[in-house]
C-alpha cells in the first residue's frame, strides 16, 4: 500500500502497482554554460572534497506542485521524499514522462536558472554577491540525457539523467568575481576549452560536462 503525502495525491513510497514492472528513476538538472575567452566554467563537486569531480554549474530542477500531481496521477510517479526533485516511474511510462520534461511547461516545473544562480552560485558557493549578479541573462540552449545502469540488485535498475542547458551571461562585476576566484591561491572555479571538456583533459572532468555542448543536446 502506498503512503500518501498529507493533503496531496502524490505518493512517496514505491506502490504495489509497480511491483511487477521495472522502474526508471528520473534525475533532472539545470546546467549553466558560462563562457569566457573561449573557455567554460567548471566547479568541483562538493560531495567529494578529497578528489572532487569537476562539473558545470548545476542544480536539480524543482518540480512545481501541479507538476508533482501530474507526474503522480498521469505517469504513476513515486517520490523518495515528500519534496524531492527525483522521481521514479514504471518503465512503460518513462518515454511519456520524458516528453513531459522536454515540453518545458512553466506551470509544472522550473524552466529558468533563477534557482541555480541564487541558491547554488550565490548562497551555496558564495562565488559572487546577489547585487553583482543583478541583470544576468540566460538563454535556453537545449536538452540532453543519459541512462545510468544502477548496481546489480537495485530496486530501480536504471536512472535517466536529463540535462537542460542554458547560456548564462553574467554582468561584469559577477564575472570579475569568478576571475578573481580563478586567480586565487585556492580556486574553486576552473575554465576549460570545449576540446578539453569533451576529451576530459586537465583534471577530474565529469561526463556531465560534455552535455554543455550541442552535439549532446537536442534543441
Amino acid at each position: 500500500m502506498s503512503m500518501e503525502i498529507p493533503g496531496s495525491s502524490r505518493k512517496n513510497e514505491t506502490s504495489a502497482q509497480h511491483s511487477n514492472e521495472p522502474l526508471v528513476r528520473f534525475s533532472c538538472f539545470s546546467l549553466a554554460r558560462i563562457a569566457y575567452g573561449g573557455k567554460y566554467a567548471l566547479l568541483p563537486a562538493k560531495a567529494n572534497r578529497s578528489n572532487p569531480r569537476l562539473l558545470p554549474p548545476n542544480r536539480n530542477i524543482r518540480i512545481h506542485s501541479d507538476g508533482l500531481d501530474l507526474l503522480s496521477e498521469t505517469y504513476d510517479a513515486t517520490f523518495d521524499r515528500e519534496d524531492d526533485r527525483i522521481f521514479t516511474v514504471p518503465q512503460s511510462k518513462a518515454p511519456a514522462a520524458r516528453r513531459w520534461f522536454e515540453q518545458r511547461l512553466p506551470d509544472t516545473r522550473e524552466t529558468g536558472v533563477e534557482g541555480l544562480v541564487e541558491r547554488e552560485l550565490i548562497d551555496r558557493r558564495h562565488l559572487f554577491e546577489d547585487a553583482q549578479a543583478e541583470g544576468y541573462t540566460a538563454e535556453f540552449a537545449g536538452i540532453g540525457g543519459r541512462v545510468i545502469q544502477n548496481p546489480h540488485g537495485s530496486k530501480v535498475p536504471q536512472t535517466l539523467q536529463l540535462f537542460e542547458v542554458h547560456d548564462l551571461t553574467l554582468p561584469d562585476e559577477a564575472m570579475g568575481a569568478l576571475l578573481d576566484n580563478v586567480a586565487s591561491d585556492e580556486p574553486t572555479v576552473h575554465f576549460f576549452t570545449e576540446s578539453q571538456i569533451l576529451h576530459r583533459r586537465g583534471g577530474q572532468i565529469d561526463d556531465m560536462a560534455t552535455f554543455l555542448f550541442r552535439h549532446a543536446l537536442q534543441s
